[in-house]
Parts: structure tokens; C-alpha cells; sequence
């Protein structure tokens, strides 16, 4: 199976348990899942979007959703301690088994 058919797939299972996610929210986390530790900037980059959307798509999967509410705690944004104006981004234990269990849906060809 290709890559993008992995990811489709992986759409796909996100849309089921988070259907009102967009797109590029999906995204991010699937780029911090497969890099281990990924910069804010890159991410930007890879996405196309600029910094403010990309914070609040960072947030949605943090603990602290955009304008406050309760995040899903899925990724955790640290300070870059080789420049502190930059952000690294990863999964948390609780993003790397969300992650998991869909990379394990998949191999039993379950979505």
C-alpha cells in the first residue's frame, strides 16, 4: 500500500471520531507522529499556513484548545533549547497510543 493510501486511511478514522476536525489540524498531527519531533516552522511550511493558524491547530491537540478549552492533550509544544523563539513539537504518551491504536486499526485492515 502506498503512503497515501496510509494517510487517506488515516482521514479517514479521524473523520469518524473527530468529524468537525479540518483538514490541516488532521495533518499536523499525522507530520508530529511520523517526524518523533517536529519544529512549529516546519510545519508552517509544510502546511502552508501561517502562524497564527498553525498555533491554533498546535492547540486543538495540546491541552488547552484554542480559546481555552480542554485540549485533547494528544502533543506537547516545548521551547527549542538551541533557539528559544522556536518551538518543537511531539507526541505525547497519550498521542504516541492514539497513534498506535490507528496504525493498529490499519494493519488488521480495519479502516
Amino acid at each position: 500500500m502506498t503512503d497515501i493510501n496510509v494517510f487517506l486511511d488515516e482521514v479517514e478514522e479521524f473523520a469518524r471520531i473527530h468529524p468537525h476536525m479540518q483538514l490541516n489540524t488532521l495533518k499536523l498531527f499525522l507530520l508530529v507522529a511520523q517526524r518523533g519531533i517536529a519544529n512549529q516552522q516546519d510545519i508552517e511550511i509544510l502546511l502552508g499556513t501561517n502562524a497564527a493558524n498553525t498555533s491554533r491547530n498546535v492547540a486543538y491537540w495540546t491541552d488547552v484548545k484554542h480559546k481555552g478549552g480542554a485540549g485533547l492533550g494528544y502533543i506537547v509544544r516545548e521551547e527549542d533549547p538551541r533557539d528559544r523563539r522556536s518551538k518543537l513539537l511531539r507526541l505525547t504518551a497519550e498521542g504516541k497510543k492514539f497513534y498506535d491504536k490507528l496504525r493498529a486499526k490499519k494493519a488488521r485492515g480495519e479502516i
